[in-house]
């Protein structure tokens, strides 16, 4: 439709990834596949930049056509690809592409894309795969000279790996695409090449989690793997349950690009059975690659449901492991709420011992600090204490009293409301049928119940 076109090619009202460059790169690895008679050459190239700017022009190259192009761009973090603007520019014109692919190259789309068909007018197919790794865009057009179908394939890196062969993820794909050389002359090559790809990758993680999740369920003791018994080994609960989590975050991407896969398993069919329209542009080439590649689609179908129920499989014992860990954890909790509760009683039991001590402390120093006093002031010469005869009767009654005095004035003070209490019930007295009741420290006088139901 022009208009969803018109909108691709409109500005974006978000800010453009993909579009100025943070840096360039001077060179860029590159890959063709030429058909040669009945046999395949593959050419693997690291091209400077200056030499980009033509790559995927349709024609000659060494007096052959190459049935497969393919270029891998780096990008930054930010998502800028790592090229000069106007080449990349002369790259998307050169390969066809639809605006509405380009579109979803700047806003970072995720998913299988494709529109157009390739038919014997010159149209083009685009197609786009975004992943959390990578882009992979596509076009694929007939060539009515050589008869076979036209790939020029453009690899987005968004982890911006360095370009060397030796990389392992640039050469897992290029040996893919190598060791199916023979079958690049079909529209289904890429398809096929990217279920293949993403199959294994996911595959591989799928394994990588069943290891994960063996060795938490031994740290655990709970599970398949499980010992019976909690082994931390030097690891925090804290950090198996951050391994777990991250894991449940893999599985569910895991599960998300096996959702692309099926996409791309459906477009394979869809794909195939247009190809054997009677108008469909095909040669015998690339007749018997067709049917070739959909030989091995059910086989990979069945790769990729036995993974999708893996992949379930391990959202369960990873989400199981979890809340074992969680409960390892509310353990411990109560286990450090219950020590910080008997160090509070040891507190307060402390502090009653201390509270005691002091209360001695003060009944002793009351008992002794009036005897102290009168003897310090019996002992002075000037008034004339030496003089008397009954000198000690006299100290002997005042330290009595007044001792008597300093103790009934701190009951006074402290227990004042018991006091109260015991001289109301020693002068108060209930009268025949009546009682008294106590209400918050006050003396009330009821009638007795008697009274009440007489």
């Amino acid at each position: 439709m022009d208009g969803l076109r018109e909108l691709a090619t409109s500005p974006y009202p978000i800010v453009q990834k993909l579009d100025l460059p943070s840096k360039t790169r001077n060179q860029f690895i590159s890959l063709y596949i030429t058909p040669r008679g009945p046999s395949f050459d593959v050419e693997r190239v690291v091209l400077d930049q200056a030499n980009l700017s033509g790559f995927f022009q349709h024609g000659l190259r060494k007096h052959f056509i190459d049935s497969l192009r393919l270029i891998v761009v780096p990008t930054d973090q930010a998502g800028n690809v790592l090229m000069d603007r106007s080449i990349w520019k002369s790259i998307l014109l050169q390969m066809k592409l639809d605006p509405w692919v380009e579109h979803l190259i700047r806003i970072g789309g995720n998913g299988f894309h494709h529109s157009g068909k390739a038919n014997k007018d010159g149209e083009v197919a685009s197609h786009f795969l975004g992943t959390t790794i990578s882009f992979s865009i596509w076009t694929t057009q007939w060539d009515h000279s050589c008869q076979f179908y036209v790939n020029r394939y453009l690899v987005l890196d968004r982890r911006a790996v360095n370009q060397q062969f030796d990389h392992p993820l640039v050469t897992g794909l290029l040996n893919q695409v190598d060791l199916f050389k023979m079958e690049s002359c079909s529209a289904l090559y890429l398809p096929f090449i990217l279920t293949v790809r993403g199959l294994r990758y996911r595959e591989r993680k799928l394994n990588d989690k069943l290891d994960l999740v063996r060795g938490v369920e031994r740290r655990t003791g709970h599970g398949s793997w499980g010992r019976g018994t909690f082994e931390t080994q030097g690891e925090t609960i804290t950090g198996l349950t951050a391994m777990l989590g991250k894991a449940l975050g893999n599985l569910g991407s895991t599960w998300k690009h096996l959702n692309m896969i099926e996409d791309l398993f459906v477009y394979l069919d869809t794909l195939s059975a247009r190809m054997d329209h009677p108008e469909a542009p095909r040669s015998q080439r690339t007749k018997d690659s067709d049917t070739s590649i959909m030989k091995a689609v059910p086989i990979l179908r069945q790769q990729a449901a036995a993974a999708r129920e893996q992949c379930q499989y391990l959202e369960s014992r990873v989400k199981n492991q979890s809340s074992v860990l969680f409960s390892f954890l509310t353990h411990q909790d109560s286990m450090i709420n219950l020590q910080v509760a008997n160090a509070s009683r040891d507190l307060a039991e402390a502090a009653r011992r201390d509270g005691s001590s002091m209360k001695t402390i003060a009944v002793l120093t009351m008992a002794f600090l009036p005897a102290t006093f009168l003897a310090a002031l019996f002992a002075i010469p000037n008034m004339g204490w030496d003089e008397r005869n009954d000198l000690g009767k006299m100290y002997l009654a005042c330290v009595v009293s007044i001792t008597f005095v300093t103790f009934a004035l701190w009951a006074a003070i402290t227990q004042r409301q018991q006091i109260t209490l015991l001289i109301r019930g020693l002068t108060l007295r209930e009268p025949a049928g009546k009682r008294t009741v106590e209400v918050k420290g006050e003396l009330y006088t009821l009638p007795s119940q008697d009274s009440w139901t007489s």
